[in-house]
C-alpha cells in the first residue's frame, strides 16, 4: 500500500460521460406542434439534484431551466470482468526511443451516475429523453487514454461502456409556496464500466542483450562459444563454459561474393547477397574501411566520410564510429538476408579491402568480425573474413 497512484481515472470518466451528452437541445411547440425554429440549451452540472433544487429555489442564484443535474451514486467492483489473473501487460510507451513499460493489470469497477432531468414543462423533459434514449441501446462507448506518467508520448486507447438503467421515474411537484415555480423532474442512471490502475512503472529501454547461463553435458574438454560481441577477445575459450549472450543486433555468417573489380563490367549492377540474423530490423548498411596490412594507409575509397551510429548513447564505447560510405540501395528479403549492389558513384578507386557493416538499434555487425573463426590458421579461415578484396582487372 506505500504506493499511491492516482492518475485521474474517475474524474476523466465523468468528464467523458458529460461530454457524451453534453450537446442536448430542445425546442418549443405550440398547441399545432410547431416549433419556432430556436434551439435551447440544455444546461449540465454536476451536483446531486436536491442541491440544483436548493439553488432554484434561492433567487439570488437562479438557474435556468431545463437542467441536467449529475453525480456518482456508488463505485463498487465489477467481478464479471476480471477474467484473468495476469500480473500485467507489456507495451511501448514511445515511438521515439521504443522504451517500455509494465500496466499492472487494472481494477475493473462499475461507477453508478445518477441523472436528473429538471424542467418547467413535461414536454421538455421527453424532448430531452429523446436526445438519449434512442441511441444507449443496448449502451454507448467512449473512448479515453490509458493513464501513464513520466513523458509517455505513446498513446494508447480505452474504450468503456456506458449502459442506461433503463428507466425513468418522472416526479411531479405537489405542494407548492405561491412564490415557487412548477417543475417536474426525472431521474435515471447510467453504469460506467470503468477501470482503476494500479501503480505504473517507470518506463524501461527495449532489450537487445540477455545474458543467459547453461549446464553443459555432452561438450569436451574445451569448446568455443560465439557471444555475437566483439572480436577475438569477446569469445569465450575456457573449459566447459556455462553461460552466453543472446544479443538482438545483427549477426553476419556468410556472403555469396568477396570480390570486387574496380573496373569489371557490369560491376555496378553486382547483386550480392549477405546472411545471417536478426536482418529485419536492419536501418542501414555502409561499407567501412579496413586496411590488413600497417604498411597499407591509403584508403580504397576517393573520399569517406566519418560514420558515428551510436554517437551520444551508451552504446558509443562498444560500437565507435568508423570511416566508410553508406550503401542506399539494399533491400531486406527476409530476417536471415539481405541483398545490395555496390555502386558508389566511383567512390571505390584502389585496391585493397572494404568490410560490410550491417546495423540495426540494438548495434551494428561486420563480416571480417562476425565470419572470422578464432583459433583457426589464417590459411583455414574463410575468404571473406578478410571483408571483400577490391582489385583491377
Amino acid at each position: 500500500m506505500k504506493n499511491r497512484p492516482y492518475y485521474f481515472e474517475i474524474k476523466n470518466l465523468i468528464t467523458q460521460f458529460i461530454s457524451a451528452f453534453n450537446d442536448i437541445a430542445i425546442k418549443r411547440y405550440d398547441k399545432d406542434k410547431a416549433d419556432n425554429g430556436a434551439l435551447v440549451g440544455v444546461g449540465f452540472m454536476y451536483a446531486p439534484k436536491q442541491r440544483v433544487i436548493e439553488d432554484l429555489i434561492n433567487k439570488s442564484r437562479a438557474i435556468a431551466l431545463p437542467v441536467i443535474s449529475v453525480n456518482i451514486s456508488s463505485i463498487a467492483r465489477d467481478a464479471e470482468r476480471v477474467f484473468n489473473k495476469i500480473d500485467g501487460s507489456i507495451i511501448t510507451t514511445s515511438k521515439a526511443d521504443g522504451s517500455m513499460r509494465l500496466i499492472p493489470q487494472p481494477i475493473p469497477v462499475n461507477i453508478v451516475i445518477n441523472m436528473s432531468i429538471i424542467a418547467r414543462y413535461q414536454a421538455d423533459i421527453e424532448q430531452i429523453i429523446s436526445n438519449f434514449v434512442p441511441y444507449c441501446d443496448p449502451y454507448i462507448t467512449v473512448s479515453w487514454k490509458l493513464p501513464t506518467t513520466e513523458n509517455t508520448t505513446y498513446e494508447r486507447e480505452i474504450r468503456t461502456i456506458i449502459e442506461w438503467g433503463g428507466t425513468l421515474n418522472m416526479q411531479y411537484p405537489v405542494e407548492l409556496s405561491s412564490s415557487q415555480l412548477a417543475r417536474v423532474t426525472c431521474d435515471t442512471t447510467f453504469t460506467i464500466k470503468g477501470w482503476l490502475f494500479k501503480q505504473i512503472s517507470t518506463s524501461v529501454g527495449e532489450i537487445y542483450k540477455v545474458n543467459t547461463s547453461f549446464q553443459p553435458s555432452l561438450l569436451g574438454e574445451e569448446c568455443i562459444v560465439f557471444n555475437n560481441i566483439g572480436g577475438a577477445d569477446n569469445y569465450d575459450t575456457a573449459p566447459t563454459p556455462d553461460y552466453f549472450t543472446l544479443h538482438g543486433k545483427p549477426r553476419i555468417s556468410s556472403i555469396d561474393k568477396y570480390m570486387y573489380a574496380i573496373n569489371g563490367t557490369g560491376r555496378d549492377n553486382l547483386i550480392y547477397n549477405i546472411y545471417g540474423h536478426n536482418f529485419q530490423y536492419t536501418t542501414g548498411v555502409y561499407f567501412k574501411t579496413l586496411n590488413l596490412s600497417p604498411l597499407d594507409t591509403t584508403s580504397v575509397f576517393d573520399i569517406y566520410q566519418t560514420i558515428d551510429l551510436f554517437k551520444d548513447t551508451k552504446y558509443a564505447g562498444t560500437y565507435p564510429a568508423f570511416d566508410g560510405w553508406e550503401i542506399i540501395n539494399f533491400t531486406i528479403h527476409s530476417p536471415n538476408n539481405i541483398s545490395f549492389t555496390i555502386n558508389p558513384a566511383g567512390k571505390i578507386v584502389r585496391e585493397g579491402h572494404i568490410d560490410i557493416v550491417v546495423a540495426n538499434p540494438a548495434g551494428y555487425s561486420t563480416l571480417a568480425r562476425d565470419t572470422y573463426i578464432p583459433g583457426v590458421a589464417a590459411e583455414l579461415q574463410l575468404p571473406y573474413s578478410n571483408g571483400i578484396r577490391v582489385f583491377s582487372i
